[in-house]
């Protein structure tokens, strides 16, 4: 079994106890659903015994009715009934679905995958009915990859199980992977993303080499970014950098050093250019929402979205805990893209909290600063209006307001 699918397994340890406790337990004529008691096994113990099962190899059945007792093709539930009946106890109970699971042909295993994922509502009601899925699943990908992927394909709704389906093909046999996932549509390529990006967890080496492959797919970029956050979990920021450079120039490497960026928060642009170069070449949608993540580091930022959103985020925060001295930092700015980023920030605290008090502060902003000027207008009246309408209307017909101005914010000629 791929080491990936141990992790989860081992994590779900604690909580499979008592599953298998509920489900194998006779009930109570009282109380159907009372929890039976564990017995006195420590997590550690039952961590070892799953563990030393995973370790024993285990070969494909060659027939489809090789469990006991069990028709050709079994339901989860005729699984869990058939081990109830032996009044196992929670350790042996899961290690004995561990073994039935392992022992079913891939035809089987397919069906009672198939058979799983038809209630989905059922599948995510209880974290140990994730557990008998999951481990159902990975059995499939790792004997039958190809029937997991297809069933993957087949289903919408289990593309947000992609890493299961299609994490231990992808990472047997990368450049297969890569290919079949050429194949498919524009929809399907982004929902294969992560496992793409999966396969940088144990060989990165292996996703930089097919990721030539994947330049034009539209899962590009995402797979880069996936590939770096899971890099990231085991290595340092400057083999992640040097990692990064050798994926193909353009949208996957900048895309990774973007995905570094969100994660580490912006270093030292001194020692750090290629970050920088990335932050600024990032498509404008992704720039913006790294930029409000970046608030304190908007000052180090790259010209560009990123760095607007940044002075935006910075300042409205500010802006919301200490007016006056977000107003002294603001008039101090010399950039007029930092300004103007800045005033839509201050305005936007400010006017929900004293839109009065912001509405002489806009009308503070020089005539020549037209553009900027006209923003905090816009923005203060939609909160004026929004908080005290009568007050709003009294305010416009009173304000110095250009005639120019005052069209745009009421739509109509100011009468003499």
């Amino acid at each position: 079994m791929s080491p990936r699918f141990l992790i989860p397994l081992c994590l779900s340890v604690a909580s499979i106890s008592f599953f298998f406790t509920r489900q194998f337990a006779p009930a109570s004529p009282r109380s159907p659903q009372a929890p039976v008691a564990l017995p006195d096994l420590s997590q550690t113990q039952q961590l070892e015994s799953t563990q030393e099962f995973l370790k024993k190899p285990h070969q494909i059945s060659d027939g489809p009715n090789q469990a006991d007792s069990f028709k050709p093709t079994p339901s989860l539930q005729q699984i869990l009934d058939n081990i109830r009946k032996k009044d196992l106890g929670p350790a042996d109970a899961r290690l004995e679905y561990l073994e039935t699971i392992v022992k079913l042909s891939p035809d089987a295993l397919e069906a009672l995958v198939c058979d799983m994922t038809q209630n989905a509502e059922w599948l995510l009601k209880y974290n140990t009915s994730r557990f008998c899925f999951e481990f159902a699943v990975s059995r499939l990908a790792e004997v039958a990859p190809e029937k997991a992927a297809n069933l993957w394909l087949s289903k919408d709704r289990l593309h947000s199980e992609t890493d299961v389906f299609l994490g231990p093909w992808a990472q047997k046999d990368p450049q297969t992977f890569a290919l079949w996932c050429l194949s498919l549509s524009p929809e399907a390529q982004l929902a294969s993303a992560s496992a793409l990006g999966s396969i940088a967890f144990g060989a990165p080496e292996q996703f930089a080499a097919i990721a030539p492959l994947l330049i034009d797919s539209p899962a590009a970029a995402k797979a880069a970014k996936s590939a770096m956050e899971f890099f990231l979990r085991q290595s340092t920021s400057d083999a992640a950098i040097e990692y990064a450079k050798t994926l193909p120039a353009g949208s996957m490497r900048i895309a990774a050093l973007g995905r570094f960026a969100q994660i580490l928060s912006l270093p030292d642009p001194t020692t750090q250019p290629e970050v920088v170069a990335a932050i600024a070449a990032l498509p404008r949608d992704e720039a913006f929402s790294l930029g409000f993540g970046l608030s304190e580091k908007s000052a180090i930022l790259p010209a560009g979205p990123a760095r607007e959103a940044a002075f935006y985020s910075d300042f409205s925060k500010q802006a919301g805990k200490d007016p006056l001295a977000a107003a002294a930092r603001l008039e101090a700015l010399v950039s007029p893209q930092d300004y103007s980023a800045a005033v839509r920030g201050f305005v936007s605290a400010t006017a929900h909290k004293d839109p009065a008090a912001a509405a002489d502060w806009a009308l503070s902003i020089p005539v020549e600063a037209s553009i900027q000027r006209a923003d905090a207008l816009d923005r203060v009246a939609r909160a004026f209006v929004n908080k005290d309408p009568d007050a709003a209307k009294a305010w416009v017909e009173s304000a110095p307001l250009s005639p120019e101005e005052y069209f745009v914010l009421t739509g109509r000629q100011r009468s003499r």
